[in-house]
């Protein structure tokens, strides 16, 4: 199984995400979330949110049904419960409250 590495980055819009990366094979939620569980200390111990994009621009894409050795990469939001929302940056809806998966 390939090694699953992580660095702080920013997105387009400057806000500061977790960048977590993997050399060979798609990297799963469980081994994701096991990664982060045993790798992340102190106060990047969070929640995160990963914005997937399902739009149509992704259908279709050369290698669909293919066998894919390439690497991967999960871009994640640090959730604070006491900032603006990570989702749409401004409604605070989207949160995430206590007891929520």
């Amino acid at each position: 199984m390939a090694k699953l590495v992580h660095e702080w980055d920013t997105d387009a819009q400057g806000d500061g995400v977790l960048v977590v990366r993997k050399a060979r094979g798609k990297i799963g939620v469980s081994e994701l979330e096991d990664y982060l569980r045993c790798n992340l200390v102190g106060r990047w111990q969070r929640r995160y949110a990963i914005l997937l994009n399902a739009s149509e621009e992704t259908c279709g894409a050369p290698g669909l049904f293919e066998s894919d050795t390439a690497g991967d990469c999960v871009v994640l939001y640090p959730v604070d419960p006491d900032a603006d929302c990570p989702v749409c940056g401004r409604c605070g809806k989207c949160r995430a409250q206590e007891g929520d998966v």
